[in-house]
């Protein structure tokens, strides 16, 4: 179950990966934003707060482990859910990266949609005092 008022920014340069999550989500009564890069993701948060950014890692111009860098440093209290398709040829493993960066938790590509609710709504209620990434 969300948590009333828990506002939700959606990062992704994959348009239907955006409207899947912002339709699963709002579904679920989160209040949705989006943003195709980390660039309009950080204009969007100096805009307007959002309590978790769920964050594609591999993007375009500004991607999303410089994103997440960006966004603890700013906020630190913000909750930052680091997705990324699980691609055996990767050299790297984005995912443990962003885990390192400070991502609160992770999920692997493609995610069902109770997989991003659990993930998301377990954000929206971790305790502040726990700081370890939850694997979704």
């Amino acid at each position: 179950m969300p948590v009333i008022g828990m506002s939700v920014l959606i990062v992704d340069d994959d348009p239907l990966a955006r409207e899947f999550a912002q339709s699963i989500l709002e579904q679920s009564g989160y209040s949705v934003r989006v943003a195709s890069d980390g660039e309009a993701a950080i204009a969007a948060l100096d805009e307007q707060h959002a309590d978790i950014v769920l964050l594609d890692i591999l993007m375009p111009r500004k991607d999303g482990l410089e994103t997440l860098l960006e966004l603890k440093r700013r906020s630190p209290d913000i909750a930052v859910i680091a997705t990324s398709a699980s691609v055996v040829q990767m050299r790297n493993d984005y995912l443990a990266i962003a885990e390192q960066f400070g991502a609160d938790a992770i999920l692997r590509k493609p995610f069902t949609p109770q997989t991003l609710c659990t993930a998301v709504a377990q954000c929206g209620h971790r305790d502040s005092a726990d700081s370890a990434p939850r694997r979704a």
